[in-house]
This record gives C-alpha cells, structure tokens and sequence, in this order.
C-alpha cells in the first residue's frame, strides 16, 4: 500500500502496487488505485498501459519539452519548503499534487504530467513498479545527479526525479543551480 496517509484519511491517492526486479532493474510493475478503479501496468519490452471499467489504453508520456510549461506533479502529504522553493524556480506555472508515488508516476506516463521530483529520497518498493511502468510508457526515472537508481537494500538517498520523455539535461541543470542558490540562501 502507498499513499498511506491518503488511505487513513480517507482520500482517493493511494494505490496498491507490485513490482519486479530482474538484475537490479525494475522489468514488471502494477498499481492499482482502487477508489478510480484503475490499473496501470507495464513489462519490459512490452509497453505500458491503463485500464479503466473494461477499457485498456496505451500509456505514452507527453513530447514536451519547455519546461516553463511543464505541469508539475508533487506530494500531497509531504511538500516541503525545498519543494516549494524548487517548483517556484522552475517557474512552472501548473503543477498538481497526489499522495501515491504509484499514482504520481502513472499521472507522467499517462501524459497528466511531465516532472516529479523528490529530494529526500524513497525506499526500493516505493519507486520499482512505478518506475518499470514510466520508463515503459517512454520517461525517465534517475537520481538528482542524472544516474540511473541502483536498486539494493538501501533507500535511494540521491532523490528522485521522473519525467517525461525529454529534458533530462536542462532538467538537472536547473537541479544545479537550484541547489547552489539554495544554499547560498539557508
């Protein structure tokens, strides 16, 4: 289950998922959100996908590639100053929040959003279905260094950042300097 805190307050953003890992890599994910009774599902090699009441759909991330018109997607329960800060100097003027990862990567690979980030870090199972089912759907999950996750028995510590198909460079260049006026402000 994630998006716990959505769960015991009785919102709508928390999912069920499960994912697999072949050789450290994330090759086969599910999350399903119960209360929009949607599945999202993807296998390596295979494709991503959506279904809804009967209806299967294709998953495919948005080509977008102005980051001044990125729709940003953030947490519901755990949007910290840094976030704020960070959204603020993207200059993004659309952004949405939800509580499940699951739900937050699925919203990018379904082209509801172009960029999440986290800078705190997430657990394995927190990011291997999601991730299996973004990169899929066309995005792109890395740490905040532009590194590919390293899955093991640790928390991912680097941060987290998913998007959509483009960007990666001018994504953690705007990281870069983020993190240095940020710095340069605490």
């Amino acid at each position: 289950l994630d998006g716990t805190k959505d769960f015991i307050m009785g919102g709508d953003g928390f999912s069920v998922m499960i994912g697999l890992l072949v050789d450290k890599r994330p090759v086969l994910g599910v999350v399903y959100a119960p209360l929009q009774e949607t599945f999202f599902f993807a296998e390596s090699g295979a494709g991503a996908f959506m279904e809804r009441k009967g209806l299967v759909t294709p998953l495919r991330v948005s080509e977008s590639d102005n980051l001044s018109t990125f729709r940003l997607i953030v947490s519901k329960h755990h949007f910290e100053k840094i976030d704020a800060a960070f959204a603020e100097f993207l200059a993004c003027k659309d952004f949405v929040q939800r509580g499940s990862i699951g739900v937050k990567f699925a919203e990018i690979a379904h082209d509801g959003a172009d960029l999440y980030f986290n800078f705190d870090g997430l657990n394995i199972w927190d990011v291997c279905a999601p991730q299996a089912i973004l990169e899929a759907a066309g995005g792109q999950v890395f740490d905040i260094s532009g590194e590919k996750l390293v899955y093991g028995p640790q928390r991912f510590t680097k941060g987290i950042i998913a998007l959509n198909a483009s960007n990666k460079e001018p994504v953690l260049e705007k990281i870069r300097s983020f993190q240095k006026s940020f710095k340069n402000e605490s």
